[in-house]
């Protein structure tokens, strides 16, 4: 397989799975009946319904054709010119420009459709808002996040060109920050994988001097984890039931750290994914052990959580919470979370999300496993 075969097969497993749903359109703002019965809802209550709306109806499988691709197109657009200001907008930018991820990859006509759909509606959106202004800004945003996906999708030099010059032209708009950190980080991530590792440190080094705050932030963070990619991962502990564990034993194989915690959002479904992982693959070289991030307080819930879902894998907890030194170095602040580390003990993916089997789709954290265990 080709190098540029190679990186194509790493990106299209990096592509960050976003299943949005179609919102119904914003209707304005109720403003009572004549006889005062009708309760009059606020700007923020209107838009707060509308991004639930939004939120409710991504999760729903993304497998419309035609007019309900179309009108999610119109409803994610109709949200950003509306509502350009919401703490949302960035969550309604992601879900539009990564739905394409949910759609089934036996038919890739309807990506192809729906991504061009997006593009076209979202130029004459571009055009229609004036030269500033908060809808502007979210729509630069869109703009950059659909070439993020794309060159995900399909990565080459033309695709990472384009990326680069969406993000610049976002850049250079006003208040962009909340849109440009994750752009930024996303274009290192990319370089990382589909160039080298000291590509993607010299893009984070070269934001350490940029003008927003918020993105040296992220720079700093981000150089510290291309660091830890450079040397195996090194991690000892005394298991939950006793056995001892040291990562630097299991080099030769590759190795699943699962972060996780009781307090998190649907415990079981991503233990349920893990668990699956863990049994396809153990013999043929993949090896598990699991990090509890819960306060020492907890530990009652914890054994609680491990009877009720016991697994073969050791566990630690340590009462550290996210200030286990592993977790702090990789900047992971939430959970679950999930790290894969190749035979020689390097950090090849750091994914977290609110719920793996969501944000991160089994069958793309299969793609990166069969990947490392060199399996077709």
């Amino acid at each position: 397989m080709s190098q540029t075969a190679r990186s194509f097969v790493r990106l299209f497993a990096l592509a960050v799975t976003v299943a949005v749903a179609l919102p119904a359109p914003v209707g304005a703002e109720p403003v009572g009946s004549p006889s005062g019965d009708a309760k009059v809802q606020t700007p923020k209550a209107v838009r707060d319904a509308a991004f639930t709306e939004f939120n409710q109806l991504r999760r729903m499988p993304a497998t419309k054709d035609g007019p309900a691709l179309r009108n999610l197109v119109s409803s994610g657009l109709t949200f950003l010119t509306r509502y350009p200001e919401s703490l949302r907008a960035p969550d309604v930018v992601n879900g539009l420009a990564f739905y394409a991820n949910g759609i089934e990859v036996k038919r890739p006509e309807v990506r192809a459709n729906y991504v061009a759909h997006l593009k076209s509606e979202l130029a004459a959106a571009l055009r229609a808002e004036g030269p500033e202004g908060d809808a502007r800004v979210a729509l630069l945003a869109l703009t950059a996040a659909v070439a993020d996906y794309e060159v995900r999708a399909a990565y080459n030099a033309d695709n990472l060109t384009l990326f680069r010059g969406q993000i610049d032209v976002l850049a250079g708009a006003p208040a962009a920050s909340r849109f440009l950190v994750e752009r930024e980080r996303s274009y290192g991530h990319v370089l990382s994988v589909g160039v080298s590792l000291a590509e993607a440190g010299a893009h984070f080094q070269k934001l350490l001097v940029h003008h927003d705050p918020a993105v040296v932030v992220m720079a700093r963070t981000e150089l510290n984890l291309v660091e830890v990619q450079q040397v195996p991962l090194q991690l000892q502990f005394t298991a939950w039931d006793g056995r001892p564990v040291d990562a630097a034993r299991l080099r030769g194989r590759v190795v699943v750290v699962y972060v996780w915690s009781t307090g998190q959002k649907g415990p079981a479904g991503s233990l349920a994914a893990v668990r699956t992982l863990y049994d396809e693959y153990r013999r043929r070289g993949l090896e598990v052990v699991s990090v509890c991030v819960d306060p020492a307080e907890n530990r009652a819930k914890v054994e609680a959580s491990l009877q009720a879902n016991p697994v073969p894998w050791p566990v630690q907890f340590d009462g550290l919470g996210f200030k286990h030194p592993l977790l702090e170095k990789l900047n992971l602040s939430s959970a679950p979370a999930l790290l894969l580390l190749d035979q020689k003990g390097f950090l090849q993916h750091a994914m977290q999300g609110t719920h793996l089997t969501v944000n991160l789709a089994h069958h793309q954290v299969v793609a990166h496993t069969r990947r490392l265990l060199v399996i077709r």
